[in-house]
């Protein structure tokens, strides 16, 4: 089992409840590496240096895969706007 993954057990489903150990269990993981995630990604994006590349998409904010796509695709179109040039 990774990090992301949690683990789910089948648990006999009961009309009536009788008491608080008739309820199904709740599994924590998910909001415990959510919570982890975040206190990573924050301890990371200090680390980093002021001076990172202005095509590097992955810890800025705001940015996407679509920023990527669109500048590639337009850097290859433009390198065909030349003469005798190809992808």
């Amino acid at each position: 089992m990774t990090m992301g993954q949690a683990e789910a057990d089948e648990v006999d489903g009961k009309s009536t409840v009788s008491c608080l150990n008739d309820y199904h269990p709740v599994g924590l993981t998910p909001i415990v590496m959510k919570c982890f995630k975040s206190l990573v990604m924050r301890h990371i994006k200090t680390q980093l240096p002021a001076s990172l590349d202005p095509l590097q998409f992955v810890y800025n904010p705001n940015h996407s895969t679509d920023n990527a796509i669109t500048i590639t695709l337009n850097l290859a179109l433009t390198h065909l706007d030349n003469k005798n040039s190809y992808i």
